[in-house]
Formats: C-alpha cells, structure tokens, sequence
C-alpha cells in the first residue's frame, strides 16, 4: 500500500526533528513586538506547527492509541487555557497557550510513532547525536572567529558571549544565550556517555568515544552554570543507578554486582573540562585584551564555582558594571580590558531577586496562591511589584516560580501530576532518569518555552520503548 504525500512528509518533519530543535533562536523571523513580549519565530517552531499539521494524518489513531488517557495528559493546558480568564497579558497567554498545547500534540505523536515503529528510535537518536556534533563544531567556530575579530552579524554571538566579557568567548551556537546552547547539548551527551558506561554503541566505539568526548567539552565550553551543574547530576544519576546492578537468579534470590565501567564517567567528565579551560585559557592569551592564559583559567574557575574557588591575582579588580561597559568597548578602537575579572555576582543575585518577588506576589493573596496571576503575566506584575526592573519583558528565569506566580498551587500540582502520571507509563531507564534529573535541575535557571522546546521533545528521544 502506497503511503500518502502527506505521511512521507511527517516521517521526514519526524527524522528532522532532532536537527531543527537546534535552532531554537537563529535564524529568527522577527514581526515587532509589545510593550510585554516580541513576536518572533525560530525554525525550530515553524517544525513544530508543521509537523502537527501534518501529524493530523494520524488523528483518529493517534486519539485511539491513548484513549481516556488523553484527557488527563491534557489537563495541564487546559487548566492553562482557563487562566487566559483572569490573565492581564490575554495576547501572551493566547500565544503561549497555543504553543503549550503544538507541544504537547507533538510530543505525544512522536512517542506514538515511535511506539508504533520502535526501530525509528536508535535512528533518531544517531540524528540527535550527528546533529549536536555540528551545534558543537558551530560553537568552537564561534568562538574562533570572534578571536578573529569578525562581527557579531556574522558569528552569531549574543552581546555577552564575545571575548569582551571575560577575555574569551563563550558560544550561545543557534540559541539565544549560552545557557540554551549547553541545555541542547545535555541529552545527546549523556546519551553518548551512557552508551560508554553499557556498550551500547550508536556508532564504531571509537567514533561513539570521539562524539561523546567532543559534545561534554562543548558543553564545558559554554560556560553555563546551569548547563555544567545539569550535566554532573546526570553523570551522578548514571553513576548509582548503573553501577551497582542488581541481578535475580532461577531461585529468585537477589546478588548485587558492580559495573567498572560507572567510573568512565570520571575520566570522562575531568577531560572534558580540562580540555574546555584548557581552550579557554589559550582563548585568553591570544584575545586582543590584556588576559593571558591563566587570568583566563582562573576566571573560569571563579566563575564556575561560584566564587569559592580564587586562583586570580590577590590585586584582581571587581568586575566592572557590564551595561556600560559593553558600550564603551564596543565603540572602542581597542580593547584592553575585559569587562569582568572573575565571577559575576550581580547575575546570581538577579535571578534570585526575580525569584523572590515572584513567590512573594505568589502569595500576596489566597486567590494569587491557589490560580496564580494567569498565563502570561509574569512581566507586568513583576514590573509592578518592583519598578526597578524596567520593563515587562522581564521574565522570573525559574520555571517553576513562574509557573506558582501564574498558575498557582493548582497550576503546579496538575503540571506535577502529569509528570506523575507519564512516568507511571513509560520504562524507567538510567538514561532516561539521568536526563530528567539534568533538565530539572536546568528548570531553576530559566522559563518559557520557545527556547526550551528540546528540553520536553528531546526526553522522548532517550525513552526505552
């Protein structure tokens, strides 16, 4: 029998979803924008509105598959739906609510597919390797012709990432921000290095050791807190969930044996970093500011631990104001001075105060605690709760803030439920854990979703089915 037009075009939006999921901001088509938000499309969303369109092929098996189940994965969006009601922001909540709801019909589909087909998924999964393999070989290019001097039109670095900010460049590859860059890389990287920890090779073992090598120094590379901290839980989760393996025999008693190969993932994780500092240390030493190579390294570290750890010059200045000083240097002639000589304490000290005025309007009233402020409404009652922050873009950077600040407590506990309730369903894995853990984790340092659309789609990609 002979497949329709439209169902070849699903099944290849299906196999190009790993790839356009990468570009989750550039290119990007921008049509203005609010006082509150920009209207603006990546590809990776206009692949999302396609592939639901043509997924509508396989709507009446699609419903028959899941069943009764449908309605209570869908209670969440609903509920969503529902605050577009009391909202302050309608034309947000409208947009997101139409994004959460393309999110949710494509990820079920593509686990259906995938259930219905199971020999698509280790394809899918070479496809998210490969395609991680150019986002990765993107950013070391970045980060080349940045030293190069080569415009930021043409590097697509964000304003922050170039070597102005610390001496070396930080990639943001395809996304909006280095963050999103490392955060696309940690499910195609721990799936790599979990094939090492069980031989269970998606390519020749010595191109499968190159790739995951390659991906976790990138990933190093960005220079993410939030990225590096997610990538280490998901070793650690590896790490006690495969290296004691738990056997039963024909009298159904239990022996526990130990897994050697858990311990990869130490030399693993140490190489990665060592070549990462390594890189941004010679970075440093040939970047048109007076860093060299150790002012480079030992930024990074006081950078990555939070200021704990100081290898810097006892006479290191503080970081200088960056809004300033991007400006001064970028009209500059030429540049001396890096703006910041070591951890940046008013970035953490940001995100924390936008989480805390959030729960503090959280419960400023019973009605804000149990339905929240509405979908969408995040940027103006964070405005008027504190006018310093200046404009009603603003977002809470913590998803989970953000979803108390707009859907409440009932909000919250329909979202858990529904985590809940998949997890119930599907095949527990030590990948797929590891990769749930990292994603939580990654959760505390941003919100919203068109630029975290991977962090929902890429968990199907490393189920077991």
């Amino acid at each position: 029998m002979k497949k329709s037009p439209l169902r070849k075009i699903q099944k290849a939006l299906l196999f190009a979803a790993p790839a356009a999921l990468f570009f989750s901001y550039h290119p990007v088509i921008s049509l203005g924008g609010t006082e509150s938000m920009n209207f603006e499309f990546s590809l990776a969303e206009i692949w999302l509105i396609l592939f639901s369109l043509a997924s509508l092929v396989d709507l009446k098996d699609f419903f028959k598959f899941y069943g009764k189940k449908l309605f209570l994965l869908l209670a969440f969006p609903a509920y969503a739906a529902l605050s577009l009601l009391w909202t302050p922001n309608r034309l947000r909540a409208l947009l997101t609510v139409g994004l959460l709801f393309l999110l949710f019909f494509v990820g079920l589909n593509i686990y259906y597919q995938i259930k219905k087909s199971p020999k698509k998924l280790p394809l899918l999964q070479k496809i998210l390797v490969l395609s991680a393999a150019v986002f990765s070989a993107f950013c070391w290019l970045q980060c080349v012709l940045d030293l190069l001097g080569v415009d930021r039109s043409a590097t697509l670095l964000c304003r922050g990432c170039t070597y102005y900010a610390f001496g070396f460049p930080h990639p943001n590859g395809l996304a909006i921000e280095p963050q999103f860059a490392g955060n696309l890389l940690l499910a195609p990287a721990l799936l790599m290095t979990y094939g090492l920890v069980t031989k269970k090779y998606l390519f020749k073992k010595p191109a499968h050791l190159l790739l995951t090598f390659f991906l976790t120094t990138t990933v190093f590379l960005t220079f993410s807190r939030g990225a590096i901290y997610a990538l280490m839980i998901g070793f650690a989760v590896i790490f006690f969930l495969r290296f004691p393996v738990i056997k039963s025999n024909e009298k159904k008693s239990r022996t526990v044996q130990f897994n050697p190969r858990a311990f990869l993932l130490i030399p693993v994780a140490l190489v990665s970093f060592g070549v990462a500092l390594t890189a941004q240390g010679l970075f440093s030493e040939f970047s048109p500011t007076n860093d060299t190579f150790f002012s480079g390294v030992a930024k990074s570290i006081h950078q990555l631990s939070l200021g704990k750890i100081d290898l810097r010059p006892a006479e290191a200045p503080t970081s200088s104001d960056p809004t300033t000083t991007f400006s001064a240097i970028e009209s500059a002639e030429e540049v001396t001075d890096s703006v910041y000589t070591g951890y940046v304490e008013n970035s953490t000290a940001f995100r924390a105060e936008l989480t805390h005025t959030a729960l503090d309007i959280w419960n400023d009233s019973p009605t804000n605690l149990l339905f929240g402020t509405g979908l969408g409404s995040a940027g103006i009652k964070l405005l008027e709760k504190n006018p310093d922050f200046g404009i009603e873009k603003e977002i809470v950077q913590n998803q989970y803030a953000s979803i108390l600040l707009e859907l409440g407590l009932v909000g919250a506990l329909l979202a858990l439920a529904t985590l809940v309730f998949i997890l119930k369903n599907i095949n527990l894995t030590p990948l797929f854990l590891a990769t749930l853990f990292s994603y939580a984790v990654t959760l505390f340092f941003f919100a919203g979703l068109p630029n975290a659309l991977h962090v929902y789609l890429f968990l199907i990609l490393v189920m077991e089915v």
